[in-house]
């Protein structure tokens, strides 16, 4: 014959387990996002206004990840939560990442010019040379220049040194999307990359934290 404390067990053991979500999760979210958002503001104001005054603008940029990686340590560190409070956490780390974009917005696109090199790189594979042995300014090349991809790219006098993988998507990117628009395709299949790599991280939230830094932070 079943004991009441063996019976209290069967019942509590066929109930649907509930978890309480821990309140302190997203007030923490809230103050990162904050202290990513102070940074920012930090990090407009040092904005270089040429190629030769980036050097106050690296500091404040390495400063910028600061919040980012104790976003990360703290959902790799937690127990990923559970239902509605997981989309809760997803809302706040995608708006979190379009608002810091949007700050940025207003600052002349000149920030990185890897894209650009990136897109040379495909213009030139495509009509059969190799980045890896020609510069840009290679004589070899002369045909190949242009009035958007060359000017905007840098280190113009070697070759590149960019590595195979990143190179194919936006090769790939140049014969879907053709020159003009192959740099916001490249942007979606780099987000749609990351999310699929990291989402056996720490689940979604994980999957969609660690992409919003490296698909969208860059402006």
């Amino acid at each position: 014959m079943q004991t009441l404390h063996e019976q209290k067990g069967l019942q509590i053991a066929g109930r649907p387990v509930t978890t309480t979500y821990p309140w302190w999760r997203l007030p923490a979210l809230c103050a990162l996002f904050l202290l990513s958002v102070i940074v920012y503001i930090l990090l407009i104001d040092a904005a270089p206004r040429n190629d030769n005054d980036v050097l106050p603008f690296l500091h404040v940029e390495m400063l910028s990840y600061v919040p980012y990686l104790a976003a990360c340590a703290f959902v790799l560190a937690t127990k990923p939560a559970a239902g509605r409070w997981r989309w809760i956490e997803i809302g706040i780390i995608l708006l979190g990442a379009l608002v810091l974009r949007a700050m940025l917005l207003p600052l002349p696109p000149g920030l990185s010019r890897d894209s650009w090199r990136y897109l040379w790189d495909a213009r030139v594979t495509l009509h059969g040379f190799s980045p890896y042995v020609y510069a840009p300014f290679d004589k070899a090349l002369v045909s190949l220049r242009d009035a958007v991809l060359l000017p905007n790219s840098r280190f113009r006098d070697v070759p590149t040194i960019y590595p195979p993988g990143a190179q194919g998507v936006y090769l790939l990117s140049y014969l879907l999307a053709g020159p003009s628009r192959a740099f916001l395709l490249s942007l979606i299949w780099s987000l749609a990359l990351r999310l699929l790599f990291c989402s056996g991280a720490r689940g979604l939230t994980s999957a969609v934290l660690f992409s919003t830094r490296g698909a969208l932070c860059r402006s």
